[in-house]
């Protein structure tokens, strides 16, 4: 899977960016570094996974979190742990959890124990990874991904300058401490998230707002899509 990076148009970072990802430059992690990070939201008992409530909003404390309270609810059902129940809601909802900067492999299992699921998952601003996975009552899929999470400032030194004060306001999520997902469509259900640092090549796209992440609707690019 190729991942695009978010356009900037200061020419010389794109260019120190573009070679990075010619030479096939990689950046180890430190081996302190978490490397795994999972996440169960029905409410049930799942061994090696956080549970998650409707009401954690995200902290940096936890390091994870909802960004602001969903509209949704915790179903419970009859399965084994890591599926026994799932989190519904009516409305699109957003969860972050802090990591790294990295390539990750997200895993989601989506259903809901009770009815009929419609899930369509973005990552980050609006990058487009999952849409339309329809689940019948008491069925659950797994699907999986590869997201990149990006920061300012460039291991080795230097920094990418954002723009003022678009980068940092409604662009933020490109370019903070952590993973955000967006769960849209008609009915949303997710049961567990699983985060996974992946040893991948990374695509960096060079280009304007054709492909640069979008932060609303109805605008979008295709390098949003491409993911």
């Amino acid at each position: 899977l190729l991942q695009p990076a978010r356009c900037s148009k200061r020419a010389g970072v794109l260019l120190a960016l573009a070679a990075v990802a010619v030479c096939g430059l990689t950046l180890t992690a430190h081996a302190d570094e978490q490397s795994r990070w999972t996440f169960a939201f029905g409410g049930q008992d799942a061994p090696d996974y956080t549970q998650v409530k409707p009401d954690a909003i995200y902290n940096k404390a936890a390091g994870f979190g909802f960004e602001g309270k969903p509209d949704a609810k915790v179903v419970e059902g009859s399965g084994d742990a890591k599926t026994d129940g799932s989190l519904v809601a009516g409305a699109p909802f957003y969860f972050s959890a802090a990591v790294p900067e990295g390539n990750y492999r997200v895993t989601v299992t989506l259903g809901d124990p009770n009815a009929a699921s419609d899930t369509t998952i973005k990552a980050e601003l609006r990058r487009l990874f999952v849409e339309h996975i329809h689940t019948d009552p008491g069925k659950y899929q797994t699907v999986q991904f590869i997201v990149n999470e990006r920061r300012p400032d460039i291991k080795g030194g230097g920094e990418v300058k954002l723009k003022a004060p678009r980068e940092s306001t409604t662009e933020a999520w490109d370019w903070d401490d952590k993973l955000t997902f967006e769960f849209n469509n008609a009915h949303p259900a997710i049961a567990t998230i699983e985060i996974d640092k992946a040893d991948v090549p990374t695509l960096y796209i060079l280009g304007d707002s054709t492909v640069c992440d979008q932060p609303s609707e109805p605008w979008a690019s295709w390098g949003q899509m491409l993911t």
